[in-house]
């Protein structure tokens, strides 16, 4: 089978996205033509997949992927923060709902509305 590249994140021609317009199969070369979802891992850039790879490994402990990765705790749960918000399923926690009524951010009913969907 032939070296398999990832897709680049960007056209280099004017900045947009790519669509998978085609799928190959790698046994008996049937393609399929249409738009494709690459799915939310795709949008990880390389060092956030080796962390993502990293944390499943460590079946979502903590503790053990900062072992591993040679990192902090805190840093730790910043990278799955930063890795969630790429991937579309960063959902903030009760205190950062909080934080952004006190500075201003978003109404308590904007809050009380996130709460509730946080919820179901």
């Amino acid at each position: 089978m032939a070296k398999t590249y990832p897709i680049p994140d960007d056209c280099p021609v004017c900045s947009g996205n790519y669509v998978v317009s085609q799928l190959r199969c790698s046994s008996c070369g049937t393609k399929l033509e249409g738009n494709f979802s690459t799915g939310a891992f795709s949008n990880l850039d390389e060092k956030q997949l080796l962390f993502i790879t990293a944390f499943l490994s460590n079946r979502g402990n903590i503790q053990n992927t900062g072992k591993q990765l040679g990192i902090s705790y805190p840093t730790v749960k910043s990278r799955l923060d930063n890795a969630l918000k790429t991937m579309g399923l960063y959902m903030d926690s009760e205190d950062d709902i909080l934080e952004k009524v006190k500075s201003g951010e978003i109404t308590i009913e904007e809050a009380a509305k996130i709460l509730a969907s946080k919820k179901k």
